[in-house]
């Protein structure tokens, strides 16, 4: 333990006796009379080499589940020091993997490590599911799925932790999803202003009331509560977050006191599965005495091959239902140029105080083939109309971001050599930095095409901005090149599944006019927040009232 810390870092720092406890609750889990037979495992392996196999897996998980991903090769070479050194009777020898220890799990029959992908379940595109419900099975998905049903079946609480992005709260809601039929679920997204009775409400509202005093599970059943974003609440005056400081007494006493009737009501039945992300923009560290009651997990950063491998199955699952394998061919030199643009980016365009929002994330290479997603198979004749509808989508995610003429140039150079390189592609710069895709250019055809060049589309605009006129306050808007960039952007947006945009300019340069314009083209309702001197939180609660009663009630997209 002492060389584990002062050789190893955690960025959710653990205390000593949570890893020890962590190993002694996985011992629990794989080492008794139901989960394993060492008479039976003798036909296979010496027993002793059986539970020192086992409690080498059960150091991976404790000890070394928490590190950041630049520890963990230390951490394996301290393993393995201290597994060869252990001297087993009969001469019996533990084998540990001979590559990453983190990829390998237990074969239940033989006893001996299995590598994770063995046992990853085949992917089927479904055309009809949301995007955001995609989840494409890898190693890392099977890995802490397993990891979170064997903590929870132990009845244990779980805490996942990762950078933004990592797929955190996919890999959770995922599990939850297909748990056991005896088991209920339900999740609470944490923020900055949730308070103690926004959590109460939540355990009032989604576990049933046994007696006067007693909250638990449906009979027969368990609940599992998944808090995601735990660490986001403030810190009050004391320092401390007291929607934390609750779950941590709900645990830690297995209860609550009803502060209005003034006694005590247990919970039962009920574990807990968190996940955070690192302390820093908004989410605040937590006191060890709440994370001392949970299993730690880290997700590391997802590798190359890991984030090929998801983005180039969604793709190729949309591609494959054309039927045309000549199109399918291409997928893995994009979403490898994808992949390697998208590293590129994080090394060089980095946040400062002027560009804050420098920010990339895994979210961000998502975006991309969601939005090559919402082109038409019909459309999609050729690699150069796909690398066109590529290039578009790298740049509205990517280069649209960028503040200022330097860095968008830096961009498109860095886009032109990936390309080159990758799709053995021998086109000028100009070819693919100002192709745009859109879906308002046809009046009978919504579709997400090619739009012809500006002068083209001028008078189709205008005919668009007669009809906002027509039923909203007329604006006058004379149309240019940049114009139309900056509304096919904002319109792409719209259009997308949970799409939303936040405009960055100079006043008067359009933001609101275009907006506007890019929200009635998709057929949009537009509310305007106006701020003044006296505008409040109270005041913003009405608001969103309003907007809420005409996306429930009206039945309006807002």
């Amino acid at each position: 333990m002492p060389k584990l810390r002062r050789q190893c870092k955690e960025i959710i720092p653990s205390a000593d006796i949570n890893l020890i406890t962590t190993c002694t609750n996985l011992v629990l889990i794989f080492l008794n009379k139901e989960a394993i037979n060492l008479d039976d495992a003798n036909k296979h392996m010496l027993p002793h080499t059986t539970i020192m196999t086992y409690l080498s897996f059960c150091f991976i998980w404790s000890m070394g589940a928490n590190l950041h991903d630049n520890s963990r090769d230390k951490f394996q070479v301290m393993l393995r020091e201290a597994v060869n050194n252990v001297e087993l009777p009969n001469g019996g020898k533990v084998d540990l993997p001979s590559d990453d220890i983190y990829d390998y799990t237990i074969d239940p029959k033989y006893n001996t490590f299995q590598n994770w992908d063995e046992l990853k379940p085949e992917f089927k595109y479904n055309k009809a599911e949301s995007f955001f419900n995609v989840l494409v099975p890898t190693a890392d998905t099977v890995k802490y799925g397993c990891m979170l049903e064997k903590f929870t079946t132990g009845g244990y609480n779980v805490l996942v932790t990762g950078e933004t992005g990592v797929g955190k709260s996919v890999v959770t809601k995922d599990f939850l999803n297909n748990a056991p039929e005896n088991v209920n679920n339900a999740t609470v997204n944490f923020s900055g202003k949730t308070t103690t009775q926004n959590l109460v409400n939540a355990f009032e509202s989604k576990l049933e009331q046994r007696r006067r005093d007693v909250l638990g599970a449906k009979p027969g059943k368990r609940m599992i509560f998944f808090v995601d974003d735990v660490n986001m609440p403030q810190l009050d005056a004391g320092k401390a977050q007291p929607p934390c400081e609750l779950l941590r007494q709900v645990i830690d006493q297995t209860g609550f006191y009803d502060t209005k009737k003034l006694f005590f009501k247990k919970v039962q039945d009920t574990r807990f599965v968190a996940a955070c992300g690192p302390p820093g923009g908004g989410k605040n560290e937590v006191s060890p005495r709440l994370f001392r009651h949970f299993c730690m997990i880290w997700v590391p950063s997802l590798s190359k091959n890991a984030m090929q491998t998801i983005f180039g199955s969604i793709l190729k699952g949309y591609f494959d239902l054309k039927g045309d394998p000549a199109l399918s061919n291409n997928v893995d030199d994009i979403i490898r140029t994808g992949v390697d643009t998208y590293g590129i980016c994080q090394e060089k365009f980095l946040p400062t105080p002027s560009k804050c929002h420098y920010t990339f994330n895994l979210r961000d290479l998502s975006k991309v083939i969601q939005g090559m997603l919402m082109c038409p198979l019909d459309d999609i004749v050729d690699k150069d109309y796909c690398v066109k509808l590529f290039a578009c989508e790298m740049f509205r995610v990517f280069r649209d971001r960028l503040i200022d003429a330097s860095d968008r140039k830096a961009f498109s150079e860095i886009m032109h050599k990936e390309m080159e390189a990758k799709l053995s592609l021998d086109w000028e710069l100009s070819s693919f930095e100002n192709v745009i895709f859109g879906d308002y250019e046809d009046s009978r055809n919504k579709q997400y095409i090619i739009l012809s060049d500006t002068e083209t589309l001028i008078p189709r605009l205008e005919e668009l901005l007669m009809l906002y006129n027509a039923e909203q306050s007329p604006m006058n808007i004379v149309f240019f090149e940049d114009c139309i960039q900056h509304l096919t952007r904002i319109s792409r947006t719209l259009r997308q599944e949970r799409g939303n945009a936040l405009c960055v300019g100079m006043g008067g340069s359009g933001r609101q006019s275009m907006a506007r314009l890019g929200a009635g083209i998709n057929d949009i309702k537009t509310v305007s927040i106006e701020i003044t001197k006296s505008y409040k939180e109270r005041e913003f609660h009405e608001d969103i009232k309003l907007i809420l009663r005409k996306c429930g009630i009206d039945q309006e997209t807002v």
